[in-house]
């Protein structure tokens, strides 16, 4: 049933907000196909009785649509506060919510984000373009304990204390990425031993070689990507030696040499893959951030 949820939601992305307002309203011809036959498998009568419809369809559709786990892509960049709440009013069970830089910039603001933290299952966040959000919103998805997975693309606004703040809080997340979040520095990870990160993406022009003393107290760190951010040679990845966990570790092309302690990190983690980056993205190149 998850998938017929999946499925509603995917084709209906653009209007779901004027549906969900109007959920006391529903019709059962506004269903796709698939989710009638299925409620009707639950109909004795032969045809089926139209006074039955609709407190089975209530049902049915309360039990497994608005209970079920799902996801949701904002693929539509004029999406506003007042849609996210209304969309989370309804779905209180997300579990996964998306909003793709793609198409542009979007308009929610820390507002919505003080929404999304009341759904206590969700467990991926994705952000992107969301250039109007600030240590306030990151601070408010404190309250999203389960939270699993989380992105933040082109944010020029939130600092270290929002991103301290909400990793402090977030004691399940495995896998959290910054991209072209330029106000965050490696302070943003001090005093974070406790975290059990699996994979961690930063890219920031003020992130410094200095991170590279603070990322072994990850421990569980398999993957790291730190492309686009050292602005120049001055660095030592053999300082991540002690992350005796680490698979996989993505850096910018220029800085694969024998000057930034590749060698030695090679030597001390025998099975750690090295992947030598381009110098530009399509974030930079694109000019979006």
């Amino acid at each position: 049933m998850s998938s017929i949820s999946n499925t509603y939601l995917a084709n209906r992305e653009n209007d779901l907000a004027t549906r969900c307002s109007a959920q006391t309203n529903l019709n059962i011809l506004n269903l796709p196909d698939d989710l009638v036959n299925y409620i009707f498998k639950f109909v004795n009568d032969d045809p089926p009785q139209p006074e039955c419809w609709a407190p089975l369809v209530c049902t049915i559709f309360n039990t497994h649509f608005i209970k079920t786990r799902i996801s949701i892509t904002f693929f539509y960049p004029t999406v506003k506060d007042s849609d996210v709440q209304r969309i989370v009013k309804i779905y209180k069970n997300l579990s996964r919510i998306e909003f793709p830089i793609p198409n542009g910039w979007t308009r929610i603001t820390d507002v919505a984000l003080k929404t999304i933290s009341t759904l206590i299952n969700l467990e991926e966040l994705h952000l992107s373009g969301c250039r109007n959000i600030g240590d306030d919103g990151i601070i408010f998805l404190s309250a999203c304990t389960k939270l699993r997975v989380f992105s933040l693309t082109c944010s020029h606004i939130v600092s270290d204390a929002g991103i301290k703040s909400f990793l402090l809080a977030c004691k399940s997340l495995e896998e959290f990425n910054l991209l072209q979040c330029h106000k965050i520095t490696p302070f943003a990870f001090a005093d974070l031993s406790s975290l059990k990160l699996q994979k961690l993406y930063i890219s920031s022009y003020n992130i410094t070689a200095a991170v590279l003393k603070i990322l072994p107290n990850f421990k569980s760190l398999e993957m790291l990507n730190l492309s686009h951010w050292v602005k120049n040679d001055n660095v030592d990845f053999s300082d991540l030696s002690p992350c005796n966990k680490l698979q996989e570790l993505t850096i910018d092309a220029h800085l694969y040499n024998d000057r930034t302690g590749i060698p030695i990190l090679k030597k001390n983690l025998p099975n750690l893959k090295v992947v030598k980056n381009k110098p530009y993205d399509l974030w930079e190149s694109s000019g979006l951030c």
